[in-house]
């Protein structure tokens, strides 16, 4: 039985299209702790969505990568004190995905519950 209530989309037209999500959320995450269903109201991971990692180890230019630019100048700009937390970080993991043209709006809500999952567990900013 469903915990989580469905996030309808009552006013959307049907056509085709894709929805696209990408988040980073920069540090280390500790992924020990299994995913609660009901404390980050989600049902599951969505299928299509992909989530890499990206750090010293693993194409460390990917990380950096997201530390340049307008959107980066911005941060630094309007949050220095962000930006610097940002800038510490050695690892970020990126969450990706695109959804034909869904019913409903719960990839959106699941992977909401995935990114507030990995704050509590050690990510420091999305």
């Amino acid at each position: 039985m469903s915990t989580t209530t469905t996030w309808d989309r009552p006013i959307s037209a049907q056509e085709e299209g894709e929805a696209f999500l990408f988040f980073v959320v920069f540090g280390p995450v500790d992924r020990a702790a299994p995913l609660s269903r009901s404390v980050y109201r989600t049902e599951k991971i969505p299928e299509t969505l992909e989530i890499m990692k990206y750090g010293p180890d693993c194409h460390p230019e990917v990380l950096d990568s997201f530390r340049s630019g307008y959107l980066w100048d911005e941060v630094q700009r309007k949050d220095p004190e962000l930006a610097e937390r940002i800038a510490a970080q050695e690892v970020c993991t990126v969450i990706k995905g695109s959804f034909e043209d869904p019913d409903s709006l719960d990839y959106l809500r699941d992977t909401i519950g995935l990114i507030t999952y990995l704050l509590d567990r050690g990510g420091v900013a999305v």
